[in-house]
């Protein structure tokens, strides 16, 4: 890979971080144009093995315009930078654009000028939520103008229905490419003091971050009303909803429930071991239609998915073949789904097609999407 792509990421959050540090532990050859905020988030040993790469700016981290003005003066004092990569476009494409209109001098710090677009949440809610419907139309005529203005720059996103959706409506075919997930194979390790005996119940796994958006709770209290023969392992980091441990707790009494929480998570291997030991995992997201690492996981354990039929998880699930969907929200279609696993429901398990994605999902193939001309790739 060459070094003349930059990466431009700002914020300091968990989202942001993952895919900077995938990025760079993928072999990404370029520089780094970050805050001092978010470089400081960044493991110590990655910060001292791509110092070279790293440059961090003061002054920039929670403000868009500032964020557009650094990468003007970037690509200007870098003219051997051919593109640089908005992490997360969506935050920033108004402000470059409306820079770019305002350039009365040279523009050429705009070509190549390119990025990931993560907010699938409008896509996904138009046909319901008017608000959404609106935004969504008037990002249309931004991104084409972002596009004309980066005129080889591309808009990278992790979902096929997205990419096509964009292309209907103007976004040159060229300019719109893919970018995988850059989820880390790991190997499981057995936690401490926890010992899974086998169970002739379907055994349900809830494993991650757990969060309202996450439909942990909703999906418990409904599993605890519904009488099927079911265990549910519910395993990570219950920071995100103090509720989880209480709604457990009263699940109990209708179901087998192992917990497996702790307020700052349980180490990535440990979940897998967990994961490893399940019929079923269960992503059952409310509000939410990003992508999936816990999906990935399963996928990769060749794990059958519950999952709600919203979003880039919905798709992938039907499109693999590797489990069965529900509309959010709907409490007896979701109990239908589990209902119909305890008896051994197949699934059109897609094996051939699951390898090829799989293999497109780690740091590697993430920092050569950045880094190429044109990323290739379906999801």
């Amino acid at each position: 890979m060459s070094a003349d792509c930059a990466i431009a990421e700002f914020w300091e959050d968990g989202h942001r971080r993952y895919f900077v540090e995938a990025a760079l532990r993928g072999g990404f050859p370029g520089k780094l144009l970050t805050s001092c905020e978010l470089a400081a988030q960044l493991p110590a040993e990655l910060r001292t093995a791509h110092a070279d790469q790293i440059v961090a700016l003061s002054g920039v981290h929670g403000f868009h315009f500032r964020q557009a003005l650094a990468i003007r003066r970037f690509r200007r004092q870098n003219p051997e930078i051919k593109r640089v990569v908005c992490m997360f476009l969506d935050d920033l494409y108004r402000e470059l654009l409306i820079l770019g209109s305002l350039e009365i001098g040279d523009r050429s710090w705009l070509r190549g000028l390119e990025g990931l677009l993560f907010d699938y949440s409008k896509f996904y809610t138009a046909d319901y939520d008017r608000v959404a419907g609106f935004k969504l139309k008037l990002q249309i005529p931004l991104l084409r103008g972002f596009a004309a203005l980066s005129r080889t720059g591309r808009i990278l996103v992790h979902d096929d229905n997205y990419r096509e959706y964009l292309s209907r409506r103007g976004i040159p075919a060229a300019q719109l490419g893919f970018a995988p997930d850059p989820i880390n194979p790991r190997e499981p390790l057995q936690p401490q003091g926890i010992d899974l005996p086998a169970s002739k119940k379907l055994t349900i796994g809830f494993i991650g971050a757990h969060a309202p958006r996450k439909g942990t709770t909703w999906a418990l209290n409904a599993l605890a009303s519904s009488g099927l023969p079911v265990r549910a392992i519910v395993a990570g980091s219950d920071s995100g909803d103090p509720s989880l441990r209480e709604v457990c707790r009263q699940a109990a009494g209708q179901i087998e429930v192992v917990v497996y929480l702790k307020g700052d998570g349980i180490p990535e291997a440990e979940l897998l071991w967990l994961m490893a030991r399940v019929d079923v995992v269960a992503i059952p997201y409310r509000r939410f239609y990003g992508s999936s690492n816990i999906l990935i996981h399963a996928m990769r354990l060749q794990k059958t998915v519950v999952s709600t039929e919203r979003g880039v998880v919905g798709n992938r699930v039907r499109k693999f073949g590797v489990g069965c969907c529900f509309p959010e929200d709907d409490h007896d279609a979701f109990l239908q789904c589990v209902a119909s696993l305890t008896k051994g429901r197949p699934v059109c398990y897609d094996e051939r097609a699951v390898l090829d994605f799989l293999g497109s999902c780690t740091p590697a193939a993430f920092a050569r999407a950045l880094n190429s001309a044109s990323s290739v790739g379906q999801g």
